[in-house]
């Protein structure tokens, strides 16, 4: 049997879910399992609480394939692949849960145990960005970059390994982040 690991909480457009070689339309309140396929087209955005409250958004024209869901105790590891697209991940400061998301793409693996970071992939170009936290890895077979202080980025491209982290700017950092936000009209 499959385990519910989520609850949609905010949904724009028509996001999907596969789930059992079967696609579904996700609304506010749609539960999520281990092993669903998150999909967003150009006018849709999904937005979900897992139940360690971690929160997943995925922005307009994602892909995401939940692998697996672990919690015990208070530790949560969460392992996905990003295959197109823009995610955030974020969870409140006062949890003092061992939360660890592991999210791979095509061309390199994002580990964070960060209270939020943002990610995009796309053109064969991963971008990431700790917002918040003191420990996120990014590593691919060509080497490994960690980044232990907020607002520093890591830009990945097919055949390389991760760069150096590099401080990013208020205005790149609103810009990434404005791609997941909802509107608020919403």
């Amino acid at each position: 049997m499959t385990t519910e690991i989520g609850l949609v909480t905010q949904s724009a457009g028509y996001p999907s879910v596969v789930r059992n070689n079967r696609s579904y339309i996700l609304a506010r309140e749609s539960r999520i399992y281990a092993t669903d396929v998150l999909d967003t087209d150009e006018k849709s955005m999904l937005q979900v609480r897992m139940i360690d409250n971690t929160l997943i958004t995925l922005a307009k024209d994602s892909h995401v394939v939940i692998h697996r869901y672990l919690q015990k105790a208070d530790t949560a590891k969460i392992e996905a692949t990003l295959t197109k697209g823009a995610i955030r991940a974020t969870r409140k400061h006062d949890i003092d849960n061992n939360i660890e998301i592991l999210f791979s793409t095509p061309i390199a693996t994002i580990r964070s145990f960060s209270h939020d970071f943002w990610a995009s992939f796309g053109d064969r170009t991963l971008d990431v960005i700790m917002i918040k936290g003191t420990e996120m890895e990014v590593s691919n077979r060509s080497g490994e970059r960690q980044v232990t202080q907020p607002n520093y980025g890591i830009k990945v491209t097919a055949g390389s390994g991760p760069q150096e982290p590099v401080l990013w700017n208020d205005a790149r950092i609103s810009n990434a982040l404005s791609s997941t936000q909802f509107e608020s009209n919403q």
